[in-house]
């Protein structure tokens, strides 16, 4: 078995058969990959035993260095040259925050681990493009410079002392800082805006500005949200590549014990250590302690105002999938987020007893109901089914009275309610729901 050696493979959990090589051919500077498409790369080679080396290598995504004992003749999934990757976000913008990490071997020195344009989004674990980097708090709770059994503040401390330009070292050598932007007239700018209790979100449309919000400034205090996506610190694998939205789902939160550790209530995938997928969804309910608990991602689904009305806006499609009452949106919305209901082939919230048979949802309840009560192919044709309901409430959409109007247009869909004209236009519940164009 040689490195040159074309047939010699290994196959690797969510990623399949990769090229191989000896343990024993490994060097300083190659890079592995292992389940789940993570990669490392190798900073120092330490002789264990005559059969066992102890491999010092640094995630490429986090910067966390690892020690692994392998065996000299254990295959081993090397990187080849034209693969290899960058260690962290090289390319990072001057005009970003810039949270690094500086492992305490290899010489590898500062290593972008998260970005954005402000403080709290370069450490939030989302980059500006939406990929998923490491959760650059949560790592500094692995190594003592964030959240302790001890004190409860501790990572709120950390932070407060890199944003005011300190650079942290923890004791087993790993080293933490947040580099301003080199703009600094947009630095002293964004200070301003967190004196004043605001933060620095792009202003404009009000659903648009919250969404931004809650991606890149959503709040990592503990306890989580009912919905919000975590991972276990025993998945190693399950980071932004692997796992970009976590491996289970918080659908209730315990209280706080004694040594200020709670429970979780979660719905994690069915195998512990692969990544969720349709082969392994997210449907055993277990508990996870606190302490062993990781923030990824905010709830998927959350309520947002909408004209006159609410929504139920996606925040990983972009997309709305319910308007209607702000209660109604509510049941839909916390329904999504802990996987009690679903969204149909048009992204809307399913109703198991109402089968989907067209793009235009009719929704007859005026004040409940968290999915559409019917679909139709053609505009004509949800119109009518909305008419008979209308009818069967004592109501006469065929008379002067009444008539249809557009009473909400998002981005990739467009709503007809059916109006009372002589009651100021007052809505009467009923509407039709259907995709743009029209």
């Amino acid at each position: 078995m040689t490195v040159t050696d074309p047939a010699q493979k290994i196959r690797l959990q969510g990623v399949g058969w990769v090229p191989a090589a000896p343990a024993h051919e490994l060097v300083v500077g190659d890079q592995l990959m292992y389940n789940g498409g993570s990669v490392y790369q190798i900073t120092k080679i330490v002789d264990a035993s005559p059969k066992f080396f102890t491999i010092h290598e640094v995630s490429t995504q986090n910067g966390e260095e690892y020690q692994r004992r392998v065996k000299k003749d254990r295959p081993a999934a090397r990187v080849a040259e034209k693969h290899r990757r960058p260690l962290g976000y090289h390319a990072a913008p001057a005009t970003d925050y810039r949270a690094q990490i500086s492992p305490p071997t290899g010489n590898l020195g500062w290593i972008t681990v998260g970005h954005g344009d402000t403080f709290d989004a370069a450490v939030s674990g989302l980059t500006p493009s939406r990929q998923e980097s490491t959760h650059f708090a949560s790592v500094m709770d692995d190594h003592g410079l964030g959240w302790t059994a001890e004190n409860h503040e501790g990572r709120a401390e950390s932070l407060k002392a890199m944003r005011e330009g300190a650079t942290l070292t923890a004791t087993d050598g790993h080293s933490f800082r947040v580099l301003p932007p080199e703009n600094q007239q947009f630095a002293r700018g964004e200070v301003a805006s967190l004196s004043s209790g605001r933060c620095s979100c792009p202003r404009g449309e009000s659903n648009v500005y919250q969404a931004h919000h809650r991606a890149h400034c959503a709040p990592v205090a503990e306890p989580y949200a009912v919905g919000t996506r975590v991972r276990h610190t025993g998945q190693e694998w399950a980071r932004a590549t692997a796992a970009p939205k976590g491996t289970a789902v918080v659908v209730a939160v315990g209280p706080e014990h004694h040594g200020g550790t709670r429970e979780y209530e979660v719905l994690a995938a069915e195998e512990f250590s692969r990544r969720p997928g349709p082969d392994n969804p997210l449907t055993k309910r277990t508990e996870w302690n606190s302490g062993r608990v990781r923030f990824v991602a905010p709830p998927r689904f959350t309520v947002l105002p909408l004209g006159s009305t609410h929504g139920v806006w996606d925040t990983d499609t972009e997309l709305w999938s319910r308007t209607g009452t702000e209660e109604a949106c509510q049941q839909a919305a916390d329904g999504l987020n802990v996987h009690r209901l679903t969204l149909d082939p048009y992204g809307r919230v399913l109703d198991p007893q109402r089968p989907t048979e067209g793009p235009y949802a009719v929704y007859l309840r005026p004040d409940d109901g968290y999915a559409p009560d019917a679909h139709r192919a053609t505009l004509e044709e949800a119109k009518q089914c909305a008419e008979d309901g209308a009818t069967a409430r004592g109501l006469n959409p065929k008379g002067l009275g009444y008539h249809w109007d557009v009473t909400e247009t998002t981005r990739e869909s467009i709503t007809w309610g059916l109006r009372s004209v002589y009651d100021w236009a007052r809505p009467t519940g009923i509407s039709v729901e259907g995709p743009r164009p029209i």
